[in-house]
């Protein structure tokens, strides 16, 4: 099986044995929710069968070249469109994949949450809602905000990022501290 994930993610537990999570591998391939809990689904995290991917390759190929351009109608953009487009039977029989493997900030935090997926809006765009009360998101930040998962989430990535990057983040820290992080 094949744990694909885009780069604005980190990684809250060990992975490495995703049936510990409940998980069922699929015979084909699962791919979490967008925004909201509808198909097309969200490719910023997918797993799939390795077996799967090999056998639909040429197919997947074939209809992105047919395509010539990165646009997928209702199914989507880019990389997340074509896999809609071409896997929609499977992925709608397969059903979505755990919202704990693909967590968005802008929903409420999950401490069962094992994969974090900035989809839309970065710590960055957290910050600037907080300076300037303006998200390049819409309304994504200010959810994020209100519901407490940006907060949360992006206080635990700071742990990750280094020191002499954190400081920029300070005003994101003192408005989600003493908010979810009481003593």
């Amino acid at each position: 099986h094949v744990l694909y994930t885009d780069i604005d993610v980190y990684f809250r537990n060990d992975i490495t044995n995703l049936q510990g999570f409940g998980l069922r591998l699929p015979d084909s391939i699962q791919m979490g929710y967008e925004a909201v809990d509808i198909f097309p689904y969200n490719a910023g995290v997918f797993l799939a069968s390795a077996r799967f991917l090999r056998a639909t390759h040429h197919l997947l190929l074939k209809k992105m070249i047919e395509n010539k351009s990165i646009s997928y109608g209702s199914f989507g953009p880019g990389d997340q469109g074509l896999l809609n487009m071409v896997y929609e039977r499977e992925l709608r029989s397969v059903g979505a994949l755990d919202k704990a493997m693909n967590a968005k900030p802008y929903h409420a935090f999950s401490q069962n949450a094992a994969i974090v997926h900035f989809h839309g809006p970065k710590p960055t765009d957290y910050l600037a809602m907080v300076n300037s009360n303006k998200c390049n998101f819409g309304k994504m930040c200010a959810r994020g905000l209100q519901r407490g998962g940006a907060c949360r989430y992006v206080l635990e990535w700071l742990e990750y990022i280094p020191m002499s990057e954190r400081g920029q983040f300070a005003a994101l820290e003192a408005k989600c501290k003493p908010r979810w992080f009481q003593a």
